[in-house]
């Protein structure tokens, strides 16, 4: 998606409205989230990918009504349940893009993979001198996998367009599980192959609840 540059823009405003507590630092709980605005543009509150939901402490103001955002999201549990925020990294969620006649398998460094709740989650780092990737995901196959289910191999679309590979950064990407198929069984799993600078890499994550 062409709005990783957008949302790291927003991802450092939202952080930054938080900034003057002063307090020391407390113990800070690093997760996937999902952000939302209401009707006035106010981000109230958030949910886990375990679907637990926190109110923040300093809600967010002027933002875009009605809209959502996935985020790494770093934040400490005060004493009234509250959530205060320290720390927020843009999560890009990955369209189907099969249907594309421009699929690109540019190279990237992988870092890891994992699932959580209703994603699968990419960390990745691309290089770059502050251009716009655009990432997506294309169906490969799905095929019995022997154990009662079904596994969808996938392949990382990302495209480094002309922005030059010149130094590396972190880049955080996510799947929702239900845009592959609408009917996962606990027997099903997806692996992800991508291009990297050191060669073809796969993942392979199980889709057990």
């Amino acid at each position: 998606m062409r709005r990783l540059l957008s949302l790291t823009i927003l991802a450092l405003s939202l952080v930054a409205c938080s900034s003057d507590d002063e307090r020391a630092y407390p113990s800070v709980v690093t997760e996937m989230v999902v952000m939302r605005s209401d009707d006035t543009g106010t981000i109230r509150s958030f949910v886990t990918d375990a679907q637990k939901s926190y109110v923040l402490v300093k809600p967010y103001t002027g933002v875009k009504a009605n809209a959502a955002w996935r985020m790494l999201l770093g934040y400490a549990l005060e004493e009234s349940g509250e959530a205060s925020v320290y720390a927020m990294e843009p999560v890009v969620v990955l369209r189907d893009s099969t249907t594309s006649e421009d699929l690109r398998r540019d190279p990237i460094g992988f870092v890891s993979c994992w699932r959580s709740g209703r994603y699968v989650n990419l960390h990745l780092r691309p290089k770059t001198q502050g251009g716009v990737h655009y990432w997506a995901y294309a169906r490969e196959s799905a095929t019995n996998n022997g154990g009662g289910g079904t596994t969808y191999s996938l392949l990382l679309h990302h495209r480094q367009g002309d922005d030059p590979t010149a130094y590396s950064t972190d880049a955080y990407l996510s799947i929702p599980v239900d845009s592959v198929s609408k009917e996962i069984s606990n027997s099903d799993s997806i692996i992800i192959t991508m291009a990297t600078f050191d060669g073809q890499r796969s993942c392979r994550l199980g889709l057990s609840h």
